[in-house]
């Protein structure tokens, strides 16, 4: 979490959907501590927060893409400003799917058109520790092909900082 629009966000889906905050099993892929957490708007709540190096927030290292939790496993999965810096976003978006449950909520901000380029060795390492030079702003239809197993969902879109804001619940 690192800016006002994200938190803005990450509230508003949780003014929505407040019972998927409280009391769940939460999956957070990109959970390092750079400006913030999103890890304060759950309270007692089973929290694992994943990402590809040790740090403040991160529970286990791992990549988001090789998580092998069973099916359905979290009743709530999110992802706050990594898919840009992850060149398997794809399969690590397919695979937070998977692992939530029926029902479950999963939501996201990413970097969208016209956001700089961040977190790579050209341009501020400390941004996105780990995450080598990989960079690719993301756009609704990079994603909305992936949307299938979404009874419901929306995008939206905050410019600045120019990240795109995804909610969804997963098929019953």
């Amino acid at each position: 979490m690192s800016h006002p629009s994200q938190i803005e966000f990450v509230r508003s889906v949780m003014a929505r959907h407040p019972d998927k905050f409280v009391g769940v099993s939460v999956l957070e892929v990109g959970s390092l501590n750079v400006n913030g957490s999103i890890r304060q708007f759950f309270f007692d709540c089973d929290y694992l927060g994943v990402d590809i190096g040790p740090g403040s927030c991160v529970d286990l290292v791992a990549r988001g893409e090789d998580l092998d939790f069973p099916d359905g496993h979290f009743d709530t999965t999110a992802s706050c400003e990594c898919f840009e810096h992850n060149p398997n976003w794809k399969e690590t978006f397919l695979n937070m799917v998977r692992m939530t449950r029926p029902g479950g909520l999963v939501f996201f901000t990413c970097a969208t058109t016209g956001r700089a380029e961040h977190g790579t060795t050209r341009t501020s390492p400390d941004d996105a520790p780990f995450c080598g030079d990989y960079y690719r702003n993301l756009t609704r239809e990079d994603f909305e092909p992936l949307c299938t197993e979404f009874a419901e969902y929306e995008f939206s879109e905050a410019h600045p900082p120019h990240d795109l804001y995804f909610r969804g619940i997963k098929n019953a």
